[in-house]
């Protein structure tokens, strides 16, 4: 991979060189490893893009990108759930937290992991789901 010259003040590059001794990593490597982990713009449309497909190819939601993109942040509200929801109590504890603010879907987590993986499904197949439930 070829290589190109950054210029920092004289004492930014000794604090990154104190940082990357410490660490055990080159100067490369150190000042390398925050940029690999943020997103370029294309990167984070791509990834939107891909997501609203794959809600829309298997799991039936009807959103169009302007829904999408008037609508709430998904992410933010999956880990804020706790201020909208609705437990479903057993004699374990067991507890599903259900978030009520998005169009078309609904995204349930256990609550014990708060910030573990949401499932995602569509409305008419959690109103169907409910409605199993309560019938039994």
């Amino acid at each position: 991979m070829a290589t190109t010259t950054i210029q920092v003040p004289e004492e930014t590059r000794d604090h990154l060189a104190q940082l990357a001794e410490e660490r055990g990593l080159s100067l490369g490597r150190l000042v390398g490893q925050p940029a690999a982990q943020q997103p370029t713009a294309a990167q984070i449309s791509e990834r939107v893009a891909t997501t609203r497909k794959v809600l829309r190819d298997r799991m039936g939601c009807t959103l169009t990108d302007e829904e999408f993109d008037q609508g709430p942040d998904v992410l933010a509200n999956v880990y804020a759930m706790a201020a909208e929801k609705m437990h479903a109590r057993r004699r374990d504890n067991n507890c599903v937290e259900v978030a009520r603010n998005f169009p078309g879907l609904v995204p349930v987590r256990d609550s014990k992991t708060p910030t573990g993986p949401a499932l995602v499904i569509t409305a008419p197949a959690w109103a169907a789901f409910v409605g199993f439930v309560a019938g039994h």
